[in-house]
């Protein structure tokens, strides 16, 4: 890709580059290298796809990371409320400009995983810079369903926790589909239709030894992608597990007091 480039620009530097032998040849060789290109071939199919949601982490004491500033993401229309604890980001590491421009909206992947490893909750809303941002559970799920945006969003800010408890389903209860499967299959495959027309599609890798594995309570390590998938449920069915704090604390106790008295 980069030689055809190379020539493409050696052919307009020299003399004989306006004739129209050359320009076609200059044309001929900036399309070899879009073809070529991964990225731009990638761009256009998210483009065309329509609703892409592309990923972005947090980037502290990173360096040489792409930040995206040719395509910077777009917060949440909410109004943030500083004494909510959000999940902080002091600084965001996004996709390349070519995808994060083409996607239909970025979004955080962050997970935080408690004192004993294992991963609880999820953090569907961010702050990065005082503006608010999604996860990938929320911007994949108002992607999908944009008319029921503001219901959501109400319902995200009216929960008393922002990391809520996540309901985990067995991981079974998700269809897995192989990457390789899909190339494979054909466009027009009955098998490929029921398995991703009118679903939410989270992508990831699963392969041993990648590091995108995590622990909860009801699994043993997993790819990330069903933390991401349990959390989409959760927000779809409503079905979060209320974090009642400090009122646990005394209904624990209140409990045990009684437990002590009976004996």
């Amino acid at each position: 890709m980069e030689l055809a480039l190379d020539l493409a620009d050696r052919l307009e530097e020299e003399s004989f580059g306006g004739s129209d032998d050359a320009l076609a040849l200059v044309d001929d060789l900036e399309k070899l290298a879009s073809t070529l290109d991964g990225d731009r071939q990638f761009s256009s199919a998210l483009a065309e796809l329509g609703r892409v949601v592309v990923g972005m982490v947090c980037a502290a004491g990173r360096k040489g990371i792409d930040m995206g500033q040719g395509a910077p993401p777009n917060p949440l229309d909410i109004a943030d409320e500083p004494d909510r604890p959000w999940l902080q980001c002091d600084k965001l590491a996004t996709s390349i400009a070519p995808l994060a421009m083409a996607a239909y909206s970025q979004a955080g992947l962050m997970v935080r995983a408690d004192e004993d490893g294992m991963v609880r909750r999820y953090p569907y809303i961010f702050r990065s810079k005082e503006k608010l941002y999604p996860s990938l559970a929320l911007a994949a799920t108002l992607a999908s369903m944009p008319e029921e945006r503001q219901s959501f969003l109400k319902q995200l800010k009216g929960m008393n926790s922002t990391l809520p408890l996540l309901p985990m389903p067995p991981a079974e209860d998700f269809r897995l589909l192989r990457f390789s499967d899909i190339m494979d299959a054909s466009p027009d495959s009955p098998g490929l239709k029921e398995g991703i027309q009118g679903k939410i599609l989270v992508v990831g890798v699963s392969a041993q030894g990648t590091e995108d594995m995590v622990r909860t309570p009801v699994h043993g390590p997993i790819p990330g992608v069903f933390v991401h998938a349990s959390a989409i449920v959760g927000l779809l069915a409503k079905a979060h597990i209320r974090n009642q704090g400090a009122h646990m604390v005394w209904a624990a106790m209140g409990g045990l007091l009684l437990l002590v008295l009976l004996f």
